[in-house]
């Protein structure tokens, strides 16, 4: 592997590394006080029935599209159109699908941990979306850098 891979898939894997740390600072702070507080009972069962980590993926997805669109577009056609409108697209409609299951939580025989899985599914699908795209922007900014 040469050092201009090696930088991007490092800088990706740090990019990410940061983002899930302050994008989900809240509920790292709530499971460290769980951790601290003896009476403080943390319901991980409400965590996901909350979609705490569906904001968190739609976020993440929508900047990385936006970054995209004010980058200088280093994709060929077919790539842009899976990363940055099917893929995004994809994760829209489920966020809104799974959200909508746990807003109707009360109505529904809810299978938690069918619901838990297709959350980790989609939790993963965007870990990889930005390592993938941040790995090629990185990589981007590296080749113009020699």
């Amino acid at each position: 592997m040469n050092l201009r891979v090696a930088k991007a898939l490092f800088k990706s894997f740090v990019w990410i590394m940061l983002t899930i740390l302050f994008g989900l600072l809240q509920l790292w702070l709530v499971l460290g006080s769980s951790l601290l507080i003896r009476t403080f009972n943390v319901s991980y069962e409400k965590i996901f029935l909350d979609g705490v980590l569906l904001f968190f993926v739609t976020a993440v997805v929508t900047a990385l599209a936006t970054d995209y669109y004010f980058s200088d577009r280093p994709y060929p056609g077919w790539a842009e159109t899976i990363m940055f409108a099917f893929f995004p697209f994809v994760i829209i409609v489920l966020f809104v699908w799974l959200f909508g299951i746990c807003l109707g939580r009360e109505d529904l025989d809810i299978d938690i941990e069918g619901l838990k899985n297709v959350e980790y599914a989609v939790l993963f699908m965007t870990f990889i979306y930005a390592i993938v795209v941040k790995f090629i922007e990185f990589f981007h900014e590296e080749n113009l850098k020699k």
